[in-house]
């Protein structure tokens, strides 16, 4: 799970009430927990999730739908811009709510292709 972290490292936990829309609502905890990738990784990005054009402090992109669950491209949302060091994992919009939804891949890896930015895990 999450709260062991990825690739070794932990992770810190951080609780962000939402307010509810009506005055008696009960306010909600969303998860928020920031992951950093250790040294020598990068983080990647399902594109299907979070877009294209995963520019480093750029904000977070429109999802599409239609592309494969297995494309990433470089770069993952973290605290609302794209980090290549590290994600928000979460269970609100603009996070990665599943443990591959976001993944710290190592510099140099061989196994996928890259395509127009794009990078397909094989």
């Amino acid at each position: 799970g999450y709260g062991d972290g990825f690739c070794g490292h932990p992770m810190t936990a951080v609780g962000q009430l939402q307010r509810g829309r009506a005055a008696h609502a009960p306010a909600r905890v969303a998860f928020i927990a920031e992951k950093h990738c250790p040294e020598g990784t990068i983080c990647a990005s399902k594109v299907k999730l979070f877009g294209t054009n995963h520019l480093l402090g750029g904000g977070i992109g429109q999802a599409d739908e239609q592309r494969s669950d297995e494309e990433y491209e470089w770069n993952c949302p973290a605290s609302g811009q794209f980090s290549s060091g590290g994600y928000t994992v979460g269970d609100t919009k603009g996070t990665c709510q599943q443990p591959d939804d976001c993944l710290c891949i190592p510099r140099g890896a061989t196994k996928g292709n890259l395509t127009d930015g794009t990078e397909r895990l094989g």
